[in-house]
């Protein structure tokens, strides 16, 4: 995942910033969750195509849990090919409800 360089020079400057002296700023009532997955043999790029073609919907649909992102680990130690999956629950009670139907 590539992110955009910061805003310079009077960009920088129009940007909307949160206001400091808010008493109740929004906050974020998500959960994110992460799983490591060890992959055999070559089978990286079909798993990862499985699991945002076909389980990220089916988990939309059933746990209401989204897919937030899906990478390939390349590392030099520990174990490889391996890929990590970010998964966003609805809040503790979302995750609650999702891995009630895990057993």
């Amino acid at each position: 995942m590539i992110c955009a360089p910061a805003p310079q020079g009077r960009m920088r400057d129009r940007m909307i910033m949160p206001d400091p002296t808010a008493v109740n700023p929004p906050a974020n009532t998500k959960v994110y969750i992460h799983e490591f997955i060890d992959i055999i043999g070559h089978n990286r790029s079909r798993y990862m195509h499985h699991m945002t073609a076909n389980w990220s919907p089916t988990a939309q649909e059933q746990r209401n849990q989204l897919c937030y992102g899906v990478w390939g680990v390349l590392g030099s130690t520990g174990p490889w090919p391996q890929v990590v999956n970010i998964w966003e629950e609805d809040g503790w009670d979302g995750l609650a409800a999702s891995f009630e139907l895990e057993t």
